[in-house]
């Protein structure tokens, strides 16, 4: 089974997998909201380039823990993922 299908454990590993699957060896980059992260920012707060993954369709909706549910984001940024991505949950 390939990682995209299967349901695994969100931490540190899978956050930086994500990071190089979006952003490829990029030490900086561009979330979907246009703010700046930084790879070597993952989950730190305090940060101006902090960055964190969250589910693209929320496990409370029937979203899976799965690659292909998640999303690199700016650390503040997590609430407005249900805008942008509003039209795949039709």
């Amino acid at each position: 089974m390939e990682k995209t299908d299967e349901i695994m454990e969100l931490n540190r590993e899978t956050a930086m997998r994500l990071w190089v699957r979006d952003f490829g060896k990029a030490p900086k980059a561009v979330d979907f909201a246009g703010r700046e992260i930084a790879k070597g920012a993952y989950n730190d707060r305090n940060s101006n380039f902090g960055w964190n993954v969250d589910h693209i369709l929320p496990q409370s909706q029937g979203g899976k823990t799965t690659d292909n549910n998640f999303l690199v984001l700016w650390r503040t940024v997590i609430g407005l993922r249900l805008l942008k991505f509003k039209t795949i949950m039709r």
